[in-house]
């Protein structure tokens, strides 16, 4: 049936509406209003919203109070949706709270997903080994 959509493909086209506006408000400034966007949009299904909702907790910036649980559940339901950067983040939010062992086991998994940045910190670490 022409102009069909079903009801995931509407709360997909919703997701992307959603991201495209947090995107903007983020980029104008509007920390709280881009994560009350990618919120929404991260509810729908939206990994890149995910990712984008758990930076801003883990750094808690613009407004939006810092929030590690919810930065780490937003990340890895990222990555359950096969985000290597989600990962990467993830690691980082780790190493920025001091949580070593998270840290490594994260950024192997982030490498191990194909993340470029992951790769190179592997890398480099096993440089320094030697």
């Amino acid at each position: 049936m022409p102009g069909f959509q079903s009801e995931s493909g509407m709360a997909n086209k919703r997701a992307r509406e959603f991201l495209e506006k947090g995107c903007a408000a983020f980029e104008a400034g509007s920390i709280a209003m881009a994560a009350e966007y990618f919120s929404k949009a991260a509810r729908l299904g939206s990994g890149e919203a995910q990712v984008n909702l758990a930076n801003i907790y883990s750094d808690g910036t613009g407004g939006v109070a810092k929030n590690c649980g919810l930065a780490v559940h937003w990340y890895r339901l990222a990555v359950k949706k096969g985000l290597p950067e989600a990962a990467y983040n993830l690691a980082i939010h780790y190493r920025k709270e001091n949580e070593l062992t998270k840290y490594k086991k994260w950024i192997l998994r982030a490498s191990e997903m194909g993340d470029l940045d992951a790769q190179n910190v592997v890398s480099k670490e096993a440089e320094d080994k030697k």
